[in-house]
């Protein structure tokens, strides 16, 4: 299915579990997330806006992955599904950025708090679903790697303002041009997590207790506060199709291509 669902008595769950491909974001996990956001937003309409007397049941989202790679390797969402998108044109790829630029609009627009459970490497445009989230828990050993231009391209989620509102125009550039892999430490010290624990078990843990304390409060009002709070973090219309644009012209410039032609060259049966 390349993305589980599991509901529970207050919340929903979904896991990205793609590890032949190491989870990476490509035309087909898009369109199961497509699908499984649809349901998701209806069945907010129909209970924080519908008739009051109606039960509400999910008051959360929750984003996990299986993790892929090796044990002491481990990813838990890559970049973009290389070998998907190399076959892309540049209208094509630039069709799939903004996809999924409205899929993270979307994640931010749902009325319910969208949680990022991590574990593990956080790479490419893992790391720009993730920004979208309202709340972001990390495990000790993950990791974000912000590697779009080491393959000659740039952030291609329409991220580049989220990354700017969430760091500052200045940490944003030097994690781009630097591309240094930060630790958890510095993810919690930045406010790109805002929670770190120890591994997998404690990250469950924290979840059920962040599940329990939203339970106490009342719907419609969490989804107002969210309503405002990210009215003054998406971006205009224009600037993100200034993004998409941009992106979509450094598709398979002559780096980028040397990239591609390397990556599909030498390791064939990578799992990515």
């Amino acid at each position: 299915m390349l993305i589980t669902e599991s509901k529970l008595e207050d919340r929903i769950e979904w896991t990205v579990d793609d590890p032949n491909h190491g989870n990476s974001l490509g035309l087909k996990i898009y369109q199961r997330f497509h699908e499984l956001l649809s349901n998701v937003e209806e069945e907010c309409r129909k209970s924080i806006f519908g008739p009051t007397d109606q039960k509400h049941q999910t008051r959360l989202l929750v984003i996990k992955a299986k993790q892929a790679g090796s044990r002491n390797n481990p990813i838990w969402i890559a970049g973009g599904n290389l070998r998907e998108l190399a076959k892309l044109s540049k209208e094509e790829v630039r069709n799939y950025a903004q996809n999924y630029s409205l899929l993270c609009r979307r994640l931010m627009e749902l009325p319910i708090p969208v949680f990022f459970a991590m574990d593990g490497q956080v790479i490419g445009g893992g790391v720009e679903l993730a920004l979208f989230g309202d709340v972001r828990f990390a495990t000790a050993g993950t990791t974000f790697a912000f590697k779009q231009l080491k393959v000659g391209l740039s952030l291609g989620y329409g991220s580049s303002g989220r990354l700017v509102q969430l760091l500052g125009p200045g940490s944003a550039m030097d994690y781009m041009l630097s591309q240094r892999v930060l630790d958890a430490g510095e993810l919690l010290a930045k406010g790109l997590i805002q929670k770190k624990v120890t591994g997998a078990a404690e990250l469950e843990e924290a979840i059920a207790e962040f599940s329990a304390n939203l339970a106490q409060i009342e719907p419609l009002a969490v989804a107002m506060q969210k309503r405002m709070i990210n009215r003054h973090c998406l971006s205009a219309k224009e600037q993100l199709e200034q993004d998409l644009d941009d992106f979509a012209s450094l598709w398979k410039n002559p780096s980028h291509v040397r990239f591609l032609e390397q990556f599909l060259k030498d390791e064939p049966h990578e799992k990515r």
